[in-house]
């Protein structure tokens, strides 16, 4: 079951990951003067929202691996 989730995480992640990217390559699309108007006010709220939610991502996964660690022991593995 252990290799289950871990084989789902690899699938899920990578396809996630690459749409995540390649959708941040489009909003890198409006950046185009030549096709849009913006000013830096729109830059600001653009840059706002996307440094805010990866800033969220990241403490999720920090925060996973915190309480992870911190939530049991376990004697480590002898080699």
């Amino acid at each position: 079951m252990k290799r289950d989730k871990r084989e789902r995480f690899l699938t899920l992640g990578e396809k996630r990951v690459t749409a995540a990217v390649n959708a941040l390559r489009l909003v890198g699309n409006l950046s185009d003067k030549n096709n849009y108007n913006y000013d830096q006010h729109d830059v600001y709220d653009i840059t706002k929202a996307l440094k805010s939610e990866l800033s969220s991502v990241i403490e999720r996964f920090e925060t996973a691996a915190r309480r992870e660690s911190s939530s049991s022991f376990k004697f480590s593995k002898k080699q």
